[in-house]
């Protein structure tokens, strides 16, 4: 019947996303660990941490009861993908050694902007849309500035900057697809694709990352080797 599919559909959206979001979040927490390791390595660090927003977000996403404040719980949501865009840029411009003291005072003038409008919405009770409308739009161009960044690094001969786009390409479409959802473009088939698609992200990355230990290995082998 209709709703036997229906309850099947909404349980299969839970898993997916309470799995994915697990998987995002233990990977966070094993980056965290690896740069321990290597504390010069902020680019793994920057990324640990908004694979650990993206799985918290991915966590809220199926609280279906709210016992806090309806406001705090509404606005947590764009809140948690704005800190994710930011420290995804932030990792992103470490990795290809971009980071420049001009960045960081940008990330802190959002950061209080952030700070500021959400905390205000929540205290009052008022103004949520208009501070989550410009929430979504500018971590949105954040996320469409990074994705051309690593666009014109990969046809500068940076095949790393390649996989990194096609996985940020991912998390735009799916950002699309769940935007024509709540505007009504597409039909709200209930599916959201945002954590399956950094799901994606998380893996291009892990590739990354994985060649770029390889190549350090392979560097201090032969290092060795002339000594």
């Amino acid at each position: 019947s209709l709703v036997s599919v229906r309850t099947w559909d909404h349980t299969a959206l839970t898993l997916v996303n309470n799995t994915a979001s697990l998987v995002i979040g233990v990977a966070g927490f094993m980056l965290l660990l690896g740069w321990r390791l290597r504390r010069h390595d902020k680019a793994t660090l920057w990324f640990g941490v908004a694979c650990l927003l993206w799985g918290l977000r991915g966590s809220l996403y199926q609280w279906f009861a709210i016992d806090e404040s309806p406001m705090l719980f509404e606005q947590s949501n764009p809140l948690l993908i704005a800190l994710t865009v930011l420290t995804l840029g932030m990792a992103t411009l470490h990795r290809f050694g971009a980071w420049s003291r001009r960045w960081l005072m940008a990330a802190w003038i959002w950061l209080a902007v952030l700070a500021g409008g959400f905390s205000a919405t929540v205290w009052l009770g008022a103004g949520g849309f208009p501070m989550r409308a410009l929430t979504f739009v500018i971590a949105m161009v954040q996320i469409l500035a990074t994705l051309g960044w690593l666009v014109v690094l990969s046809r500068r001969g940076r095949p790393s900057a390649a996989v990194l786009a096609a996985g940020v390409a991912v998390l735009v479409l799916g950002a699309l697809h769940d935007i024509g959802m709540v505007i009504g473009f597409s039909a709200p088939v209930n599916w959201s694709f945002l954590t399956p698609a950094f799901a994606v992200l998380l893996v291009t990355y892990g590739g990354v990352l994985f060649r770029s230990l390889l190549v350090q290995l392979a560097t201090a082998e032969h290092a060795n080797e002339l000594l």
